[in-house]
């Protein structure tokens, strides 16, 4: 387990960032709590759980699935990366 740094604005600053409760989850990712379930469930997303088991998950992981969902299936960043749709010269 990470080492507490400290606690700021009720949510708990770890070692590598923030982690969110499921409820701060579903609001930063606009979705409802069935869906982050889901998510959980396929393995998309895979949360800290406390000692008395409940949810926590990290912000930098909510920001990369975030970033990986906007690019799409089979796209690379702006970071010289191939885009995998196919050009729309005529």
């Amino acid at each position: 387990m990470q080492e507490i740094m400290g606690e700021t604005d009720g949510r708990v600053r770890y070692q590598r960032g923030y982690l969110l409760t499921a409820r701060e989850t579903v609001d930063y990712l606009n979705i409802s709590l069935s869906t982050l379930n889901r998510m959980e469930k396929q393995g998309m997303l895979i949360p800290f759980r406390t000692p008395g088991g409940h949810r926590r998950y990290d912000k930098a992981m909510l920001d990369e699935y975030l970033e990986t969902t906007r690019r799409g299936p089979g796209r690379r960043s702006n970071d010289g990366g191939v885009d995998s749709r196919k050009s729309s010269s005529a």
